[in-house]
């Protein structure tokens, strides 16, 4: 029994796995992901020229690599300034404190709305929304 074992274990092809130990430094497969924060803010929902409740959003940006986060690092004022915009639309058009907020479309509005030379390819993530009463 165990002579078969042994002819079968040798019979097994061998896998040699370089581990990168012929003195250069091997490049990481992938590098860390990239979040840009903007800071917490709230809209207004207006319906019928009154306000009925507050639209509230925590967003980040995934920015992809360093070098893009750190770009859109300086432009922060301006694409806070977008994103509010852009929540302001939705709140008036798409938001109701009585109804749940429907995140996909408010992640693709503020996609859209930052894009450009400020945001790039970068994609918005919303890690936190809700619309209340008053």
């Amino acid at each position: 029994m165990r002579q078969r074992f042994a002819r079968a274990i040798a019979a097994l092809p061998i896998v040699i796995v370089s581990t990168g130990a012929s003195g250069g430094e091997s490049a990481p497969a992938h590098t860390a992901p990239q979040y840009v924060a903007l800071d917490p803010f709230v809209v207004p929902i207006v319906d019928s020229d009154r306000i009925t409740g507050n639209l509230r959003l925590k967003i980040m940006i995934d920015a992809g690599d360093a070098a893009s986060a750190e770009k859109m690092k300086l432009r922060l004022p301006v694409l806070r300034q977008a994103a509010m915009g852009s929540a302001i639309d939705f709140a008036r058009l798409h938001a109701s404190p009585f109804l749940p907020v429907n995140a996909e479309l408010l992640e693709g509005n503020l996609t859209s709305a930052m894009a450009g030379p400020d945001l790039g390819h970068a994609r918005v993530l919303i890690t936190e929304v809700s619309a209340t009463n008053g």
